[in-house]
């Protein structure tokens, strides 16, 4: 007779007294079944839904009493003894195998799941031996397999030396007890609720027991009288997994509407973090509540245990700068955030405390003190919970009721483990406890959710199974390899030596799991009316999708794929070319008619560049790196180069060495965005002294040909009013010349415009410095020059005229004639000509005119710090004629 939920005698599991056991394995789950027995009326004791171990601990206190719950291990109190056993010298020196890999992400956990698999796929020792030596035969030696197998015996050592227990132990105890004592202690009846089957020492329990007890096993292949015909199914292939949730979501909000309930729905999801996250977006996107709300991935997004970590976090990794950064954020402002933040990262600051000093970093210093004082230092566990649980109770969240309450029972867990091991006095830096902290969170359960819906979606792994009848079934996130063994084998068998001992010794193998996976989704279909398989053509990662053409066809389904695309919701996001900003802003005139030179330069290059930097203030947030920012390589540059020209005399001789004047620039500007190592500062300084000998080089040249004295190093501001708008400006370097003035600017770009583009109205801060420089010392200038301060130290960038130019002694300059910055025209002209320019830009600059239109279209684009203002950044690599001319 097949399985039926009515013919299970419930009434024998409820009540004070039950006679029946009902044990959970794989694939079921246990507060379903609790809810099945409530839901018909019958109370329940904690002993009558039970698991393997606690049906076996029962047996076993049947003789010996004193074997409590409290004696029998924790996964991560067993992980412990693990670490305790690798730490003994003497049996490190067998493991160089565990040496290696110890120091692995999920380590500990991956060898106790080792141990555990090894002490419980044989039946006894004999049996182990026997299959270990039909490994060596098939498959060869394994050193990661020996050492697992030795690491099971020294565990099983400690385990009866300090009289603990667990699953394996547990089992081989109640089979001896059942064997020598009889059943007595022993329930009547078991139902058996596992889909998976049994194997090595579990088989040998269940074997045993059943000589004296009545055993009903139920899996998911009993819910199948005979070959169910497949309900009307559809497979529909999405653009991506988002897609799909938006499909699911719509299917399930038009039931609710049209039915007033989910009752007769599930939907059954793959395996993966990313298909819950997707499914979960587009659930609360329209309201619709999970009837199970708990999500195992929530560690790893919840924002409020992110926050209670990170001091932990930070305080053990001696305050690194982007945990810091993390924490301040709680605590201060949004602009004094911003401001202290960036200041941070100007001293270029890693990790430590030391450089949290200054007025600006003072109020950041005392915060991360605190920190240090609370949870630095060696403390033992219960200590350093102590510290920790206070913290939470002074600054948790109203919003996070449970979230104190979690951590108290990961720390009294903790404890606890510590204390089996001996450990409970030890004193350690957070380090060493937070390593052993995070292992244990990332094999945790995730929190409890308080809230609750009265009535939600039922949402169900692939493989899971359920006493539930569903009319309608959702198969979301469905992978092509669902039918395979996707273990990858472990320490102690790999997926290889499974396979092997799956053909002989009834070990499940990928045939097996095969078959249970295959039942477990036929019993979902045994009832159902209809399935949908909603699938994706493309992965989160943007790789293309395995098509599930296979595996439907074994599973059953006969139909076709119909592809449906993008979802309407996010269609538009998948066009060829995606829509970019406005091109134009208008922003009311200013209220003074001035600007600056660097502003002006700014809207000659592009007006968003202007609107961004000198309207809105925006600024880019850089990171500390190996090198110093751009802008204080080029302050340190600057003012290491005034000083040696500053410091030659008459005959053209620089008294300052460069070492000196890179000192003495080195403590007057800040060595922004430097990563704090005399490593780092070596190797940057030697870089710019290369740049200032090459400097040197080109200024003796320049000198030898014109002879000239600078009257304005950095220090003359200048202003010049064009038709009621005023500019000001301050310029690097103003020579004097027999016949006038020459302008020269530092710059440590190499994309500098010739005298051409200058013409046009392009980079108009140096030819404003002309014009300024002109009129405030009524002189004519001869020519602009951009000195580049790089390892090239060209000045080939600037307005030259023909009369000036040449390699005789007298001219300042000596271009080639076919360069663009050679002009030939009198300097009057083009004055005149800039001049024009600069008027019709100042004016529209300060009404408030800003458009994005580059003068040097995608070479201004390619470089351009805020393109994110226009859309640059946001077109194809082919732009469509629409968009031409456009940033």
């Amino acid at each position: 007779m097949k399985f039926r939920r009515e013919e299970l005698e419930w009434n024998r599991v409820g009540g004070l007294d039950p006679d029946i056991r009902v044990c959970v394995g794989d694939g079921f789950s246990r507060e379903e079944i609790k809810e099945l027995i409530l839901g018909r009326g019958y109370g329940l004791v904690q002993e009558a839904v039970v698991d393997l171990s606690q049906l076996a601990l029962e047996i076993v206190r049947s003789r010996l009493p004193q074997v409590t719950v409290e004696r029998v291990l924790s996964p991560s109190a067993r992980q412990e003894i693990l670490r305790v056993l690798v730490a003994n010298r003497s049996i490190l020196a067998r493991l160089p195998e565990f040496k290696r890999l110890r120091r692995q992400k999920l380590f500990w956990a991956k060898l106790d799941r080792s141990v555990q698999t090894l002490r419980l796929i044989a039946a006894h020792a004999e049996e182990w031996q026997v299959m270990n030596e039909h490994l060596l035969e098939r498959v060869g030696a394994n050193p990661l397999r020996n050492e697992t197998a030795f690491m099971g015996v020294a565990y099983e050592a400690w385990l009866e030396a300090s009289d603990f227990w667990d699953l394996p132990r547990l089992l081989k105890k109640a089979i001896e007890i059942l064997e020598n004592d009889g059943w007595s202690g022993a329930p009547q009846k078991v139902l058996y609720f596992a889909q998976k089957s049994d194997e090595g020492l579990e088989r040998s329990f269940w074997e045993t027991l059943e000589r004296g007890t009545e055993v009903v096993r139920i899996h998911a292949s009993e819910r199948v009288e005979s070959e169910v015909p497949w309900p009307r199914a559809q497979w529909q292939i999405w653009h991506t997994w988002d897609d799909a949730a938006e499909r699911l979501a719509d299917g399930l909000q038009a039931q609710f509407e049209e039915q007033g309930s989910w009752n007769d729905t599930v939907v059954l999801i793959g395996d993966s973090g990313d298909i819950r996250r997707s499914m979960k977006r587009a659930f609360e996107s329209r309201g619709i509540p999970l009837a199970d709300p708990r999500d195992p991935t929530r560690l790893k997004w919840d924002e409020a245990l992110k926050w209670a970590l990170l001091p932990l976090e930070m305080v053990a990794r001696d305050f690194e700068r982007e945990k810091v950064i993390a924490v301040l954020r709680g605590y201060f402002p949004t602009q004094e955030f911003e401001r202290r933040v960036a200041e941070i990262h100007a001293r270029g600051i890693r990790q430590g405390l030391g450089l949290y000093t200054g007025e600006l970093l003072m109020p950041v210093g005392e915060i991360l003190q605190g920190f240090a004082r609370i949870l630095g230092g060696r403390k033992t566990c219960s200590e350093l919970a102590q510290a920790h649980l206070q913290f939470l109770k002074n600054h948790i969240p109203e919003s996070e009721p449970g979230l104190l309450s979690f951590f108290e029972r990961m720390w009294t867990t903790f404890g606890e483990d510590l204390e089996r091991v001996g450990w409970a006095a030890k004193k350690a830096p957070l380090l060493f406890w937070w390593e052993r902290f995070g292992s244990r969170l990332a094999e945790t359960a995730a929190p409890v959710e308080r809230k609750k819906a009265a009535a939600g979606v039922q949402v169900f792994r692939m493989q899971q199974c359920s006493l539930r009848i569903a009319r309608r079934v959702w198969v979301f996130g469905l992978p092509a390899s669902w039918l395979d063994n996707e273990s990858g084998g472990d320490y102690g068998l790999s997926f290889k030596e499974r396979e092997v001992l799956a053909k002989d010794f009834g070990i499940r193998g990928s045939d097996l799991v095969r078959i249970e996976r295959k039942e477990a989704f036929s019993a979902w279909l045994a009832h159902a009316s209809e399935v949908v398989f909603l699938d994706a053509a493309y992965s989160t990662d943007g790789r293309e999708r395995e098509k599930m053409s296979a595996l439907l066809k074994e599973l059953g389904f006969s139909g076709e794929a119909e592809e449906w695309g993008a979802h309407p919701r996010w269609q538009k996001s998948y066009s060829s070319l995606r829509p970019i900003s406005e091109l134009q802003a208008l922003l009311p005139p200013l209220p003074i008619a001035e600007l600056t030179a660097t502003a002006l330069d700014s809207y000659s290059r592009c007006g968003f560049q202007a609107l961004a930097y000198h309207r809105w203030k925006l600024r880019d947030l850089q990171e500390p790196d190996a090198d110093l920012w751009p802008e204080a390589r080029g302050n340190i540059l600057h003012d290491a180069v005034k000083r040696l020209v500053i410091s030659r005399n008459d005959e053209g001789v620089f008294e300052l060495s460069v070492a000196n004047a890179l000192s003495q620039a080195w403590h007057s500007q800040r060595p922004k965005g430097l990563m704090v190592s005399r490593r780092t500062e070596s190797w940057v300084k030697s870089k710019l002294e290369k740049i200032l000998q090459i400097f040197i080089m080109k200024e003796r040249e320049y000198f030898a040909q014109s002879p000239s004295v600078p009257v304005a190093l950095d220090q003359q501001k200048l202003h010049l009013i064009l038709d009621g708008v005023t500019i000001v400006g301050t310029p690097d370097r103003i020579d004097l010349h027999a016949d006038g003035l020459f302008v020269l600017d530092y710059k440590t770009s190499s994309q500098l415009p010739h005298g051409s583009e200058m013409l046009e109205g392009y980079r108009l801060q140096l030819p404003f410095y002309a014009l300024a420089a002109q009129k405030h010392f009524e002189k004519p200038v001869l020519g602009l020059q951009f000195v580049e301060l790089s390892s090239k130290g060209t000045r080939s960038s600037g307005m030259f005229f023909k009369r000036w130019n040449g390699k005789e002694d007298g001219k300042i300059t000596k271009i080639r004639g076919q360069s663009k910055s050679l002009l030939d025209l009198e300097p009057e002209e083009a004055w005149s000509r800039v001049e024009e320019q600069m008027v019709v830009q100042a004016h529209s600059y300060v009404k408030g005119t800003f458009a994005a239109h580059p003068k040097r279209g995608d070479r201004e684009c390619s470089t351009c710090r805020v393109a994110d203002f226009c859309g640059y950044r946001r077109l194809s690599s082919q732009r469509g004629t629409e968009t031409e001319g456009d940033a």
